[in-house]
Order: C-alpha cells, then structure tokens, then sequence
C-alpha cells in the first residue's frame, strides 16, 4: 500500500506523552514516536 492511500483512510493525529497515546493504539496501527530531542545549551 502506497503512503497516499495509507493516509487517505480513516487518520488520527494525537500529540500527547507517548504513554496516553499507546492507550489509544489498536492491532494494526502505525504509531509514530518522535524521539525526545536534548536542549539546546548557548
């Protein structure tokens, strides 16, 4: 299945703690976690 395709279909974004999001998570789900990201220090 292409990426187009995938993401015409029935899509949720959730931008939450990654813990409130796996609550959400079904069989079959892709789920995205974008990795913490360290501070910047000047």
């Amino acid at each position: 299945m292409n990426l187009s395709k995938l993401l015409n279909n029935n899509v949720e974004i959730i931008n939450d703690d990654f813990e409130t999001v796996c609550e959400y998570a079904q069989k079959g789900d892709f789920i995205f976690f974008d990795p913490p990201y360290d501070l910047l220090k000047m």
